[in-house]
């Protein structure tokens, strides 16, 4: 995973699929979230990745309206594309 600045208040997370899960044969989804020191609730903000295609060997997402100068904690979960996430 990679994190590059594209302006001042936002990221390009990148992101490449193991090796060994590239031909997984159901495909994978993804739950990609990130939240800052600053968040006073602690949220985690999740991005939609809904429409990412499951047998993409790479991923790349903006991560917008961050505050300048602020850690962030981002994480990234696989799933099979034959899990119901909605349960």
């Amino acid at each position: 995973m990679t994190l590059e600045a594209t302006g001042p208040e936002s990221l390009r997370l990148s992101f490449k699929i193991p090796h060994q899960l590239e031909f997984f044969p159901p495909g994978l989804r993804f739950s990609v979230r990130f939240r800052g020191e600053f968040d006073l609730l602690h949220d985690w903000t999740e991005l939609d990745t809904s429409e990412w295609d499951p047998h993409m060997p790479e991923y790349q997402a903006e991560l917008d309206g961050l505050v300048p100068y602020a850690l962030y904690d981002v994480q990234i979960r696989l799933l099979s594309a034959k899990v119901c996430t909605a349960n």
